[in-house]
């Protein structure tokens, strides 16, 4: 090691005195007296702050710029030490440090940088050390005018704004997204004035140093967050703060960058950001964001909003979320955002498609609007067709404190050509009398009851008498009633093929799937299933909703008379049921809209062509179905 020269007070300090690392394999444990006098001897010749915490410690410029001198001391080339402690601590005894603030908290209105220039007493408070070793920081220490600075927030507007939570913002106004504000220093302050001014737009200090009017605005995909919002008349008044705080020059972007700090709403009657409340510190701030993010997401009316604005307000929204978001989250986000309009799509195209095999919708069928009537559903009746598929509806009830015990399997069938030449007649009930339904209880498990997180209604079937049956005669009768796991080819060849084609229908189908397999019975491996229906999912795209809904909601919601659910085949009856009723209600809003009529969907305040729900109108007919897929997928 070689020793490193410093000067303190003008005196050099020599290797004798200064401190020296000792190798391992040469050190010894010190004596307490020895160790004293050791802590001693540092103190003299470094002073007594030596063992100060250095994070409360500022750099001193002036001792900062001598530490590009070098010197050639004992015939050895070397670099020009740091400078050491004492002389850091030396420079700081000097300081009046009364306002300090925290390291990380940046300037407040009690907290304001001075210095003079270099050359100078140098005044530097702790306004954040780690901020402060940022590169080019130290071409120019912050020169804080604290008088203009406090007259800049004394003049700032005081009296609470005529405005309640929740309520829309007045017209005209223009908004700044919070995001933006945040990250203006990156963006929009160039390298001599970034350091400085940067703390000023960090927390807590972006928030104790004025008052904050906060709005929001939620985006049309209620899965987005709303976007937090200031009037630009608050960004201004923080420009205006920092800008006579450090005599700089800040302001609102012009050109394209305007745009971003100047945003409009309200166009074409798309909706207007909702007031959230005042902060005026950093506690206030914490509490309406706590509010913001409890709200429950509500989409805003678009009542008399034309398509065109609708699309505009949409991509406004979108940009303004995209604020907030790094790249690689945005590519995340993006990629989400793209699965769940697919899978939207698909839950409306299957209730189309359910149309169809009814004999309600015909494949690709356009409307016809030369009658200038509305069509009504209750006359139609199923034309002739070639193999008239059978919607199969399948629950399957597992033992709740041990799920991969199955206890009952329940199914409901409806063969469509029996509907040929019938109408569904007052409440479906000319429908709901051509479903058979089934009941089965697994033998092995029936001594696995349910009742405390889920009802046991094991014994109320309420379509007929319920079977006791062993697991393998289970397996069976599930094979005979689906089809059997055989390839293709296979099934091609069987007599199974000349069978109508199954249609496997279940309210979170999934689930019952996955439980099917529990009895060694694998749904996707079976030619027989040509397509899937999920009733959570339909009513979940007919309603609008962002969560699927429990089976008695929607039983509910459809007036499905019902009782004794969680008994499989009762779930079964009531689920196909379900799916008839909106598949022929979905049809008739259909109708109605073609001719001008409002449907209950139309008095909800969701955008018909939000991402997804629109599947496109009488143009589209479902689609091909949609196959289970096989485990070699």
């Amino acid at each position: 090691m070689f020793d490193c020269p410093q000067l303190i007070s003008g005196i050099p300090i020599t290797s004798s005195s200064a401190p020296r690392f000792v190798p391992a394999s040469r050190a010894r444990i010190m004596p307490i007296s020895d160790f004293e006098e050791r802590v001693r001897q540092l103190q003299e010749a470094f002073g007594k702050d030596i063992l100060a915490d250095p994070s409360t410690i500022s750099p001193d410029s002036s001792s900062i710029s001598s530490s590009t001198e070098s010197t050639a001391s004992q015939g050895q080339g070397q670099a020009a030490c740091r400078p050491g402690p004492y002389s850091i601590m030396k420079s700081l005894a000097n300081h009046d440090n009364k306002d300090a603030s925290s390291d990380s908290d940046g300037p407040t209105a009690n907290n304001a940088v001075k210095s003079t220039p270099a050359g100078g007493s140098a005044r530097v408070e702790r306004a954040g050390y780690r901020h402060l070793m940022k590169r080019g920081d130290f071409k120019r220490a912050p020169e804080v005018n604290r008088k203009a600075a406090g007259e800049v927030q004394r003049g700032q507007m005081s009296d609470p704004l005529k405005l309640v939570t929740g309520e829309i913002s007045p017209s005209g106004w223009v908004f700044t997204p919070w995001e933006m504000i945040i990250k203006y220093p990156r963006h929009f302050i160039g390298n001599t004035n970034r350091g400085p001014a940067s703390p000023y737009f960090q927390s807590p200090a972006i928030v104790n140093n004025q008052i904050w009017d906060f709005f929001y605005i939620q985006p049309l995909d209620l899965d987005e967050r709303p976007v937090l919002l200031v009037p630009t008349a608050n960004v201004n008044h923080l420009l205006d703060y920092v800008n006579a705080a450090l005599n700089i020059r800040l302001t609102v972007p012009v050109g394209v960058s305007a745009e971003k700090f100047n945003v409009k709403f309200g166009i074409g009657n798309t909706p207007r950001p909702r007031y959230l409340g005042r902060s005026t510190s950093s506690a206030d701030f914490a509490r309406l964001q706590e509010e913001l993010s409890a709200m429950k997401p509500t989409a805003e009316p678009l009542k008399g909003a034309t398509a065109q604005a609708i699309e505009l307000f949409r991509d406004l929204v979108d940009g303004l979320c995209r604020v907030s978001d790094t790249k690689g989250g945005l590519a995340k986000k993006k990629k989400k955002a793209r699965q769940r309009v697919a899978a939207r799509q698909e839950w409306g195209r299957a209730t189309k498609r359910a149309q169809r095999y009814l004999g309600l919708r015909q494949k690709n069928r356009s409307k016809n609007s030369n009658t200038g009537q509305t069509p009504d559903i209750s006359g139609l009746t199923l034309g002739q067709r070639k193999l008239e598929p059978k919607f199969v509806c399948v629950d399957v009830e597992t033992y709740e404190r041990s799920h991969d015990l199955v206890t009952e399997v329940g199914f409901a069938e409806l063969d469509t050509s029996s509907l040929r030449g019938v109408p569904p007649g007052d409440n479906f009930q000319n429908w709901f009398s051509l479903i058979e339904g089934s009941h089965y209880v697994i033998k092995e498990n029936d001594w696995a009851k349910n009742g405390v997180h889920v009802e046991n209604n094991r014994g109320n079937f309420s379509f007929g008498t319920s079977q006791l049956v062993p697991l393998r005669t289970m397996h069976e009768i599930v094979m005979r009633t689906l089809g059997s796991q055989v390839s293709k080819a296979e099934y091609e060849r069987s007599d199974e093929a000349q069978l109508a084609p199954i249609v496997l229908v279940g309210h979170d189908v999934a689930a019952d799937i996955e439980h099917l397999q529990k009895i060694r019975y694998d749904a996707r491996n079976v030619p027989r299933i040509v397509d899937v229906m999920d009733t959570a999912h339909m009513h979940q795209h007919w309603r609008r909703e962002r969560d699927p809904a429990s089976l008695g909601r929607v039983l509910s919601g459809l007036d499905i008379p019902h009782r004794y659910l969680h008994n499989a085949g009762n779930d079964a009856m009531y689920t196909l049921q379900a799916m008839l009723v909106m598949a022929s209600k979905a049809r008739q809003d259909s109708f109605d809209r073609s001719a001008g009529k409002k449907t209950a969907r139309d008095s909800q305040s969701v955008d018909d062509s939000d991402g997804g729900w629109s599947t496109g109108g009488e143009l589209s007919d479902g689609g091909d179905a949609v196959k289970l897929g096989s485990e070699s997928d």
